[in-house]
């Protein structure tokens, strides 16, 4: 079974209830998450710190839907790097929150 599949079962979407086949929504995920490493990449040649934090914030997410969760930690610790260097103390929180759930999810 996909990681989308596994992830969409887990929170009880029957797949009739689906707006795209699994097919098709893998292939969606793996477009997003093709979009935010390309995106993290410019963000990190133009030193951009507080977009490369919501970069890494946004594939952890992406990851923690698919059933990624030690890659989604990662990248939520590498966020929560990014976010404290910038002094954004609310999306620190926000991101500590996340990490600590997820972390508390794993066994």
């Amino acid at each position: 079974m996909k990681p989308i599949d596994q992830a969409l079962s887990f929170r009880g979407y029957p797949e009739e209830t689906r707006l795209f086949p699994p097919s098709e929504m893998q292939d969606r995920v793996d477009q997003a998450e093709a979009a935010l490493i390309s995106a993290l990449q410019i963000n990190t040649v133009l030193n951009r710190k507080a977009h490369q934090a919501d970069n890494y914030g946004n594939l952890a997410n992406l990851y923690w839907s698919q059933g990624l969760l030690t890659e989604a930690v990662s990248c939520y610790d590498k966020a929560l790097s990014l976010f404290r260097e910038t002094g954004n103390r609310a999306k620190t929180r926000k991101v500590l929150e996340l990490r600590d759930s997820l972390q508390a999810m794993q066994p």
